[in-house]
């Protein structure tokens, strides 16, 4: 008996078959997104909430995202920067970051992208003063 054979005697088409097939190759894809520490391949891991150092970001990247979190649960933080120099994110702090997963060891990770966020028209930062981020008028 054939593979066609035995497919028709239970009942099964090659349509269904394949779609068998596409369901689990997408639910492969979900668990595996469910225990990484970034929320793609494309973020940069840079630290964890007990890490003791925050997220440093190289001088070199003008704008992006630094994650916080862990499986398939994060929180996203833009940031830009004008200068060439290193700067760092805390990474262990819940006041900035909120806690996503109870209980979890949460990850810090970054991306270089465009946020659409322009830094010249904001001064300060956020660790200057009690206001936090100042828009410029």
């Amino acid at each position: 008996m054939d593979t066609n054979n035995i497919m028709n005697v239970l009942g099964l088409t090659k349509e269904y078959k394949e779609s068998k097939v596409a369901f689990l190759i997408f639910l492969i894809q979900i668990i595996g997104s469910l225990s990484q520490n970034c929320p793609s391949s494309h973020y940069i891991e840079c630290s964890n909430q007990f890490s003791g150092t925050g997220c440093i970001i190289p001088g070199t990247i003008n704008e992006g995202y630094m994650s916080y979190g862990v499986s398939g649960r994060w929180n996203l933080i833009p940031f830009t920067n004008d200068d060439t120099t290193d700067f760092m994110i805390d990474c262990g702090g819940p006041t900035l970051t909120g806690d996503v997963f109870p209980g979890a060891l949460k990850w810090c990770c970054y991306i270089d992208t465009d946020t659409g966020i322009n830094p010249r028209s904001y001064a300060g930062s956020l660790s200057e003063g009690a206001g936090g981020w100042l828009l410029d008028s």
